[in-house]
């Protein structure tokens, strides 16, 4: 079972790392996952947000997390669609015939330093979300695979009320184990510098409070402005998560950062 609040932190190949989930004010279990993995040659970091309630949740969230640090840890070039179908059908195979519809939604990443060089290739399955936090700007990587991303690009968002909003407002158009679709998994490959972060969020921290009209807990701005206003990374991670929660979030909230030297 995961814990209501585990952290770690570590630093490999120049590259520092810590992450932090939280329960929250307002849950009674945890039911998000962090996991990074140091590897020869590369570092495997995820985030992981359950779904079908309690401990369905927690043991989906586990399963994906563990799932995908297996596959990476055994295959050195492996890729991000190989890594998803993977995590996909082992959760498949674990859950059974376990009532609930347990499934998650996940972000990860395997980052390498090669030749001085930083690379990171990115997976998104879901709602959670990543970002690059440069020294003067933030970029959010991935797309949010929700039905409120779908709805607002369509226009029809502004037209729902309070009440269809927020039935809307956690329904998920990607998720492993529940409606996978493999061909929307979302691979991205970057490069990063020295001084860049690269954060890893599940939506208790990104995402939007749906009793004040879906204002965001934190901006993207806010974020970056958290993440840099801290002496070490186990302070910037608990501070972004820390801070969504102050500000109303009612999920639980997981954060994890990359911080390369």
């Amino acid at each position: 079972m995961a814990q209501e609040y585990h952290e770690a932190h570590g630093s490999y190949l120049g590259m520092n790392w810590a992450y932090v989930s939280d329960r929250g004010s307002r849950r009674e279990n945890n039911e998000d996952r962090a996991l990074v993995r140091e590897m020869p040659g590369r570092l495997f970091a995820v985030v992981a947000d359950g779904m079908g309630g309690h401990a369905n949740g927690e043991f989906a969230s586990g399963v994906v997390t563990e799932a995908l640090g297996d596959y990476f840890s055994a295959n050195a070039h492996g890729t991000t669609a190989d890594s998803a179908a993977y995590a996909n059908r082992v959760l498949a195979e674990k859950i059974g015939s376990m009532e609930g519809r347990p499934g998650a939604v996940a972000v990860w990443c395997v980052a390498r330093r090669e030749s001085g060089v930083y690379t990171a290739e990115l997976g998104n399955v879901g709602d959670t979300r990543a970002y690059r936090i440069s020294p003067d700007s933030i970029t959010q990587l991935t797309e949010d695979q929700s039905a409120v991303r779908e709805l607002r690009k369509q226009g029809k968002w502004n037209q729902m009320g309070p009440a269809e909003r927020k039935r809307m407002a956690h329904v998920v158009t990607n998720a492993f184990c529940n409606e996978f679709r493999p061909e929307e998994v979302q691979a991205i490959r970057l490069e990063l510098a020295p001084g860049d972060y690269l954060a890893l969020f599940s939506d208790g921290v990104h995402g939007e409070d749906e009793g004040s009209d879906f204002r965001r807990f934190l901006s993207d701005d806010e974020i970056a402005a958290v993440v840099r206003s801290q002496d070490d990374l186990m302070q910037r991670c608990s501070s972004v998560v820390h801070s969504a929660i102050e500000r109303g979030s009612r999920d639980n909230a997981s954060g994890l950062l990359l911080y390369f030297t």
